[in-house]
């Protein structure tokens, strides 16, 4: 009976510190997360939230955009936010990579008046403010556009990892999504290569691959292109999916039919 009593002890204090580091859906009685209706902000695109299964990234987790340079990774992620924002919730951009454009924004649906922008060219300034912004607990959604150093600088790479590496209870209590974008400049990107890639393939709920399939021309003018997003990793839903989206340019950005 003591040992029995001992081994219950043991198994309480694991499911515990379980539900401390990654959030009580984690761990449940009875279903797993991915059987039941998964709390979500859809990606503006309805091919994409279907193939997820989940209708679109999951609340309370660490997502992950991956692509090489004009691949549409920026696009998906500001139409992303626009849909936070339509459903009522406040955002955030932290822009380290200094790619931001308001118009361009703008142009995907984003009211830039309920929009947080921060910048920094000091890694750890831009680290710091996406930790406060998650605590803060007032963030439906947060995108971090990462510079490509993060991944090859040793020291960035440990700060990163480490700062990911406190962020997921944080992240589970206030149900806010971080998406993280960063450059591949090939298709074949290996996730866990490196502390911070390690950090981000260990607590990523969700990772995609964007690459730009074509672009899309009207006579001599170019009003858009398809890009081919993989679902390379999905921890609540099926995952090694492909979908085809087209993105078009009229005045504003529209894809899938939005």
């Amino acid at each position: 009976m003591a040992k029995r009593r001992k081994r219950r002890r043991q198994l309480d204090m694991a499911v515990a510190t379980i539900h401390r580091r990654y959030g009580l859906r984690a761990l449940v009685k009875g279903k797993p997360a991915s059987a039941t209706r998964v709390p979500h902000i859809s990606t503006g695109f309805p091919g994409l939230d279907n193939a997820l299964g989940t209708g679109g990234l999951p609340k309370g987790k660490i997502c992950e955009l991956v692509g090489p340079a004009t691949s549409g990774k920026t696009t998906l992620a500001l139409k992303f936010l626009s849909r936070a924002q339509a459903a009522g919730g406040q955002v955030a951009y932290v822009d380290q990579a200094l790619y931001f454009d308001p118009d361009y924004a703008h142009r995907c649906g984003l009211d830039l008046s309920r929009l947080l922008v921060g910048t920094s060219h000091d890694l750890r300034e831009a680290l710091a403010m996406v930790e406060a912004l998650v605590h803060s607990g007032g963030l439906a959604a947060l995108v971090f556009d990462a510079l490509d150093f993060l991944w090859t600088d040793g020291e960035a790479a440990h700060l990163l990892a480490a700062t990911l590496n406190r962020l997921p209870l944080a992240l589970s209590r206030s149900d806010t999504v971080l998406l993280v974008l960063h450059e591949s400049p090939t298709s074949n990107l290996p996730a866990g290569d490196g502390p911070a890639l390690s950090a981000l393939a260990h607590h990523a709920a969700v990772r995609l691959l964007v690459v730009r399939e074509r672009w899309i021309h009207s006579r001599k003018d170019i009003r858009g292109y398809e890009a081919r997003v993989g679902i390379q990793k999905n921890r609540l839903g099926p995952a090694g999916r492909t979908v085809l989206l087209k993105i078009e340019f009229n005045g504003t950005v529209r894809g899938d039919g939005l």
